[in-house]
């Protein structure tokens, strides 16, 4: 019997990739250039930061196939001292979107989920070549009673978006570069029965976690 977190995992990677086919479709097209791959594999993520201890989960190569992304990583990260636990989905994508691939803010709501909230959320770091600080979005969602926050951030080379218009803006600064970054998307899932304390473990991991994902480009 898969354990709660297990569950909570496979749901994730599910919301993940409805509507990829659509998507992915969508986003033919237009002028393109080359996009490299991360020199770094995503696997190269640490399996711990700090107090948190992370395993794998098994990802079905058929729903692989449909993310169209290059490389997924799905995780559970788990806190022995507070027993919380905070999901992992992390995927590099070296083809062209005119979107940000596969956003939370559109997968969850097509799987059921209610948005509840929505707001910028700034990740521990240096700031972006332009001098403004990086924000990472977090949302909350709801589906039978069930609450959770879910904060995630694409990086773009040296650049962190949410959306489409920050894609768009990020892809200017390299119009006159051969080749492309990769569009590297980092997601965070955890329980919101406790906001505040959510907040809190959101912000010590992700922030941890961004210090490695900045290097995906």
């Amino acid at each position: 019997m898969k354990s709660p977190v297990s569950r909570l995992v496979v749901g994730a990677v599910g919301i993940v990739i409805i509507f990829a086919g659509a998507l992915y479709s969508s986003n033919k097209g237009g002028v393109h250039r080359h996009i490299r791959v991360p020199e770094e594999s995503l696997t190269t993520i640490p399996m711990e930061f700090g107090k948190w201890k992370g395993k794998n989960e098994e990802i079905d190569e058929r729903l692989f196939g449909k993310i169209n992304a290059y490389e997924v990583i799905s995780r559970s990260y788990n806190n022995p001292i507070s027993e919380d636990a905070i999901t992992l989905h992390c995927a590099s994508f070296n083809n062209f979107w005119r979107r940000v691939p596969h956003s939370p803010k559109v997968c969850y709501p097509a799987s059921g989920w209610t948005t509840i909230s929505a707001e910028d959320f700034e990740l521990d770091g240096p700031p972006d070549p332009d001098g403004n600080p990086v924000k990472a979005e977090l949302v909350t969602f709801e589906k039978n009673d069930v609450k959770v926050m879910v904060l995630y951030w694409f990086q773009f080379g040296d650049y962190v978006v949410t959306n489409a218009s920050e894609l768009a803006s990020a892809r200017w600064k390299y119009l006159n570069e051969d080749t492309w970054p990769p569009t590297v998307k980092t997601m965070l899932q955890i329980s919101a029965n406790q906001p505040e304390r959510a907040r809190k473990q959101l912000k010590e991991f992700a922030s941890s976690l961004y210090q490695v994902t900045r290097t995906f480009k």
